[in-house]
């Protein structure tokens, strides 16, 4: 015959049957939010599982179990350790091999079972770097514009969406039931592309390093998405040309000595010249390079930072293209299905590109009257007129293979190697796939990004 026995103001609960008590035993259960306030001690868990009894545990218990009896301070522990341990504790008493003695004398195994729990739960302590990741290096960051108290056209929600990046370029909005439901557009296809135009694609980054010059070229597009309702007029917040300009502390001053278009202008063309003569170099390599360092030229250009120089050590974040681009994701809420005012989804992007001219070591050389050229790549022509020389052989090596990395600032992933540029195209190409149209946010006309990133993010805008 059943008997059912229930301890005041406890979550301890049974269910004895004197025929099948034995056959299968009973359970620890951890129910985390559960309230209670009866005390549960080793010695009742202990007591319960011999004699069949269930038990639902509660973090509040495992804790003092764990302060009161395993002796662990847990003021001293991680939050996210005390939450293993709590689920630890319950496993082990689950699996402890020693029920199955639960017919002999009791005092005998107990202090074996307290053993067991505080070898288990001091092994976890020592070794809680394998169980707990650790988060200090992450940097949490909202993807929502920021409140305006007194004009509050915006709404006060931060909206995180993560996936990949061909899921996170193709989102749209929906309202459904008075809920916003988020779809997904089907990815465009990708557009081959020629090399300026993907040194100006989004999330790409290039690093060159060439015995005189070291160049790091990264599209670093802001993005700044918001909701707003229907009709509310666009906010634009004012934008300066140049973003940041930032140096390397370390540097002494002298160290920083500006170099004018001019002057890389005519070293550009110089090294181009010679690095065609360089016997077994890789013509795809020759076409990365001269494409990089026009693009290079051309940012100086448009920076026009203190007269269009460029300074070693020195990174320049600039808006590419002087244009602000929009993309529109609607939240579609038929009138005649709600009465409410429809919502919009919006992303404000701001080409940017960082530019950095990590060093620059290249002297002019004075002996040369008749035109602009420079010591290090005389010298380096001379070399090329001997017949066998182990330094060119060396160069040769160093540019075809590790002159170049790309990489990819959303993935952060790296791609190097001969075969780097190749590499980055298919991982874009398959990851990323195509990036949806956007509007120009003077003059309304939409644009393909492809076609913005063979135009440097620039178009001839016409205004409203």
């Amino acid at each position: 015959m059943a008997q059912q026995c229930y301890t005041c103001n406890s979550v301890l609960f049974c269910n004895v049957n004197s025929d099948e008590s034995n056959s299968t035993l009973p359970v620890v259960t951890y129910i985390y939010e559960k309230e209670s306030d009866a005390e549960i001690t080793l010695n009742i868990i202990f007591d319960a599982i011999i004699n069949g009894i269930n038990l639902e545990v509660n973090r509040k218990h495992l804790e003092s179990i764990l302060n009161k009896e395993l002796n662990i301070d847990t003021k001293e522990l991680d939050i996210r350790l005390i939450k293993v341990l709590c689920e630890a504790l319950v496993y082990y008493i689950n699996i402890w091999t020693g029920w199955q003695h639960n017919h002999q004398f009791r005092n005998a195994w107990f202090p074996h079972f307290c053993e067991y729990l505080s070898t288990k739960t001091t092994y976890i302590i020592k070794n809680s770097s394998q169980f707990i990741d650790d988060k200090s290096n992450l940097v949490n960051k909202g993807t929502q514009t920021k409140k305006i108290d007194k004009l509050k056209k915006l709404a006060p929600y931060n909206l995180v969406v993560g996936g990949p990046p061909s899921v996170v370029n193709n989102l749209i909005f929906s309202v459904y039931d008075g809920s916003i439901v988020i779809k997904q557009h089907v990815a465009k296809p990708w557009h081959e592309l020629k090399i300026p135009q993907f040194l100006n694609w989004p999330y790409v980054a290039i690093e060159l390093k060439l015995p005189d010059i070291s160049i790091t070229r990264s599209n670093e597009h802001q993005v700044q998405r918001f909701i707003a309702l229907e009709g509310v007029p666009m906010m634009s917040p004012h934008l300066d040309h140049i973003h940041h300009i930032t140096r390397i502390p370390d540097k002494s001053e002298n160290e920083f000595t500006p170099y004018s278009y001019t002057f890389f202008s005519h070293y550009v063309r110089q090294l181009n010249a010679v690095l065609k003569k360089i016997p077994n170099i890789n013509k795809q390599r020759l076409v990365e390079l001269s494409a990089l360092f026009t693009e290079f030229l051309k940012d100086i250009k448009e920076m026009k930072v203190y007269k269009s120089t460029m300074t070693p050590y020195v990174t320049v974040g600039y808006n590419i293209g002087r244009c602000r681009y929009l993309r529109s994701k609607k939240m579609v809420n038929s009138v005649t299905l709600s009465p409410h005012t429809p919502i919009n989804y919006f992303e404000l992007i701001t080409p940017q590109m960082d530019v950095s001219l990590n060093y620059f070591k290249a002297k002019q050389d004075c002996n040369d009257t008749d035109d602009v050229t420079f010591e290090s790549l005389n010298l380096l022509l001379r070399k090329l007129s001997e017949e066998s020389n182990s330094e060119i052989e060396t160069l040769t090596y160093f540019i075809n293979n590790l002159s170049v990395m790309y990489k990819c600032n959303l993935c952060k992933e790296n791609f190097s190697g001969a075969d780097a540029y190749n590499l980055a195209i298919k991982h874009f190409k398959q990851l990323h796939e195509g990036e949806q149209l956007v509007l120009c946010l003077k003059c309304g006309k939409q644009y393909e990004i492809h076609v913005l990133c063979s135009q440097r993010w620039c178009h001839r805008c016409l205004r409203k």
